[in-house]
């Protein structure tokens, strides 16, 4: 199956249209990081990062974002941005597999 191309939309335009579906939820961004080099760097931009909505990751996978989960990387560039979801789920995650004191060092 050939890639999905969006070659003609400007970089902002594209900025503004993930941003928007990141905020619904983050499986939507999935489709833009399959499109290649470009839709990889739009969707892991800082900015996207830290509006991204990843409860339902979280909702419908738990174990995607566990130490060795498929989410796990791109769960972390949220958390490292400050997406507050992400930080209040990953400190909820270490509290529970490393001990209470860990989960509170990332909160």
């Amino acid at each position: 199956m050939p890639k999905p191309q969006i070659t003609n939309l400007p970089n902002e335009i594209m900025s503004k249209i993930i941003e928007h579906l990141g905020k619904e939820s983050a499986w939507y961004l999935g489709p833009f990081l399959r499109t290649g080099k470009r839709g990889y760097e739009l969707v892991h931009q800082p900015s996207i990062l830290k509006r991204c909505n990843v409860t339902p990751i979280v909702d419908e996978t738990p174990s995607a974002i566990e130490f060795f989960g498929n989410f796990r990387t791109f769960f972390l560039k949220c958390v490292g941005v400050g997406n507050v979801e992400a930080i209040y789920y990953e400190g909820l995650h270490r509290a529970t597999s490393l001990g209470v004191e860990e989960g509170i060092k990332v909160l």
